[in-house]
């Protein structure tokens, strides 16, 4: 089914540069998956900021990925990594079971990223510029005023994307959100009926 989530059991990780890394699954030769953002490994339990590079290192934790619609040379689809997990850890009915600080720490993540996308979305400084002091006693020309700050850039509908499939995979290992929920969502934006911008919105 197009959008369905699945997993695989990785085994071996190869650092491919500072930032991605290549997943490969067990028994496999050649990589199953690209972490584009290695530090999403942390919540595997993987201590990526010692990996080192161009070389493969043995580990063992589940990786939750996607088919994407772009295809490999010999029209295999490649696969977008959700999210990852230590192995051994059970899921629960909708997710993974976490203990409360896994689950709070998660929570606080999601909701700082959220005020970022909002920040974002409307224009909103994140700081609101100070406010003019007040005039001496004396008679003085007023201060110039100083220029607004320039509004961020909107959100691209690729950042927008990847931040999308990073929170739904917090939200489905916290259990706040049920897989087959966040493939609804991703269905939508596929078929042209949302942005990325929109999902992400609606993930929140």
């Amino acid at each position: 089914m197009e959008g369905e989530t699945k997993k695989l059991l990785i085994t071996k990780i190869k650092r491919a540069d500072a930032s991605r890394a290549d997943l490969f699954a067990k028994g496999h030769k050649f990589r199953d998956i690209i972490c584009f953002d290695i530090s999403e490994l942390v919540d595997a339990g993987v201590d990526y900021q010692n990996l080192p590079v161009g070389q493969e290192v043995p580990c063992r934790f589940w990786a939750y990925y996607q088919e994407s619609e772009n295809k490999t040379a010999n029209g295999n689809p490649y696969l977008d990594l959700v999210a990852v997990e230590p192995f051994g850890e059970q899921p629960a009915k909708g997710g993974v079971d976490l203990d409360q600080e896994r689950l709070f720490t998660a929570l606080r993540v999601i909701y700082q990223e959220l005020v970022a996308i909002r920040q974002h979305l409307v224009g909103e400084p994140a700081v609101k510029p100070a406010p003019a002091p007040e005039p001496d006693p004396e008679p003085a020309a007023p201060p110039a005023p100083e220029p607004a700050p320039a509004p961020p850039a909107p959100l691209s509908e690729e950042e927008a994307k990847r931040r999308f499939w990073k929170q739904a995979g917090e939200a489905i290992r916290s259990g706040e959100l049920l897989a087959d929920l966040v493939n609804q969502i991703a269905d939508e934006v596929k078929i042209g009926k949302k942005s990325w911008r929109d999902a992400l919105v609606e993930l929140g």
